[in-house]
């Protein structure tokens, strides 16, 4: 009954956050507030298709390059129309979203070793040390907080 119950719970929770997206984002848009991050960039023609692979690939060894090649764009004019309509630079997304899907495997319970391989680091050194500066706990830690929830 408790993992119903907990369950039931998490899907409260996760719907009633999705609202408040929604809610917000309606608002920024009524108030003709202008778009920023991921919305932003999903709304653009040239980077809608990039952000969705960012998303789905964030294990990649994405290149300024290889992102700049995917929107048609040189190096230069990627990088200023990406920062022009994100507010953050394609490294500060990429990071982002790499820490995003490596919080949500730690929770499933994969080790910190597949989890930094699986979001792109060639060192668990080097995820452990990314992740804690992004996160604010060292990955190990925040699998045993999230396993025993």
């Amino acid at each position: 009954l408790d993992e119903c119950q907990g369950t039931a719970s998490q899907t409260l929770l996760e719907r009633l956050t999705h609202l408040l997206f929604l809610y917000v984002l309606r608002q920024q848009v009524n108030a003709g507030t202008p778009l920023r991050g991921l919305v932003a960039l999903a709304r653009q023609p040239g980077f809608s298709a990039l952000l969705e692979q960012l998303i789905d690939q964030p294990g990649q060894a994405w290149s300024l390059e290889t992102m700049a090649a995917l929107t048609g764009l040189s190096r230069s004019a990627f990088f200023k129309r990406f920062v022009d309509c994100a507010g953050q630079s394609p490294g500060q997304v990429l990071l982002a979203l790499r820490m995003r899907h490596a919080r949500r495997l730690l929770q499933a319970g994969n080790t910190v070793e597949q989890v930094g391989a699986q979001v792109g680091y060639q060192s668990v050194a080097a995820f452990t040390r990314a992740f804690a500066k992004a996160i604010g706990v060292q990955p190990g830690a925040y699998r045993r907080q999230h396993e025993q929830r």
